[in-house]
């Protein structure tokens, strides 16, 4: 599979941004972040999936079934319908990476992802590949609006990753062919030992959702924070008494 093959036009497509806000955030900070869906009707708390040293480990997948030997994921993806975005970090480096899965075409035929991505580093992997056993394509993509097309081949359940991300603010905008007929998109999370998805339904066509980065303070910038507020609370109300008795 090629993804700088085809240019076909697409019948329907989505709108979907991945924002990581905190610029320069090293992996002991990245640990603080916390990452919220919002579609337009209220956000939900996700985390990212850990445990992959690099991200072409995450193509250690088997299609059909919840579990494979080769991930330390219960990947899940027998909807034709739906397409799985993993929202993943390093062990290795704390680089923040994303993966997608899209189902295989019902009829046997080519379905296409095609989309821009805007406000990456300078330089970035896009990592390509059939289902397992196939080749894995790899590019990189230098400069601030990268395009990139990616067809699907017939009867497979094909994927993309992206690394490098950690700490970069950065969105994706991706477009869906209709061969996929994706009638819904799912996010990937952490839920206990194993892996939940947060559905996000009748999305398509013209939908959108955010994935935002907010950092959760650490318990002793908590105290610190505390103690400033009791401070100007106390400052206030003397304040307010030697005004009082002023009059």
């Amino acid at each position: 599979m090629n993804c700088r093959n085809g240019k076909r036009a697409l019948a329907f497509g989505a709108a979907f941004t991945f924002i990581a806000a905190m610029a320069g955030a090293d992996p002991a900070e990245a640990a603080t972040q916390r990452y919220f869906v919002v579609d337009g009707t209220g956000s939900t708390q996700i985390q990212p999936l850990t445990g992959v040293e690099t991200l072409v480990q995450l193509y250690g997948y088997n299609t059909g079934v919840q579990a494979s030997a080769n991930t330390p994921y219960d990947i899940e993806e027998t909807n034709q319908n739906t397409q799985t975005f993993f929202l993943f970090r390093s062990t290795t480096t704390g680089d923040l990476g994303l993966f997608s899965l899209a189902g295989a075409t019902v009829n046997g035929g080519y379905a296409q992802s095609s989309g821009s991505l805007t406000g990456l580093p300078l330089s970035t992997t896009l990592a390509v590949k059939d289902d397992p056993g196939g080749t894995l394509d790899s590019y990189v993509l230098s400069g601030s609006t990268f395009t990139y097309s990616n067809r699907s081949a017939p009867n497979k359940t094909d994927g993309f990753a992206l690394g490098g991300l950690a700490g970069q603010l950065f969105s994706i905008t991706s477009s869906i062919g209709p061969g996929l007929n994706i009638d819904s998109i799912r996010i990937a999370t952490r839920q206990g030992g194993g892996v939940g998805y947060f559905t996000l339904s009748n999305v398509l066509p013209g939908g959108s959702f955010e994935i935002v980065a907010s950092l959760v303070p650490e318990p002793a910038t908590w105290g610190l924070m505390i103690a400033s507020f009791a401070l100007i609370g106390g400052t206030v109300k003397r304040r307010a008494r030697a005004v009082s008795g002023a009059a």
